[in-house]
């Protein structure tokens, strides 16, 4: 049941968004229709064990995200051979899966877009440019 309201409720409504290159305006979206439920990802994200909040998540993220890596990286020249759809796919959904976590855990108190924002900085810059600007 979680895995389906994640994936009807919060990822199909931002495709449409994704698909047209609209990524910061997919992404709070998703972040404002978690916090319009707020009362049940509050619930939902302790769920532990193999049916995890956290572990859901991440496998309907990489699944979307992989949908979208594959529907526009045809015939494009791959940077190296180790970065495949699936290894992308499967990267960027565990920081978004740990950032969603972490906002939720945190009780929201950040807005979607001002979140959006954060996860923005942290996935433009490399490591060393995060901590110097510590």
């Amino acid at each position: 049941l979680l895995e389906w309201i994640i994936r009807v409720q919060i990822l199909e409504p931002a495709k449409p968004l994704i698909f047209a290159g609209l990524v910061d305006e997919a992404l709070v979206l998703m972040f404002t229709l978690v916090q319009k439920d707020r009362a049940f990802y509050g619930k939902a994200v302790y769920l532990e064990g193999q049916n995890s909040f956290e572990a859901i998540t991440k496998k309907c993220i990489q699944e979307a995200l992989l949908e979208v890596i594959q529907g526009g990286s045809r015939n494009r020249k791959k940077a190296h051979p180790w970065l495949t759809p699936e290894h992308v796919a499967e990267y960027y959904a565990q920081s978004m899966c740990f950032v969603v976590v972490s906002w939720i855990k945190s009780g929201m108190a950040v807005e979607p877009k001002e979140i959006t924002d954060i996860y923005n900085y942290m996935i433009t810059r490399s490591m060393s440019q995060v901590i110097e600007e510590l």
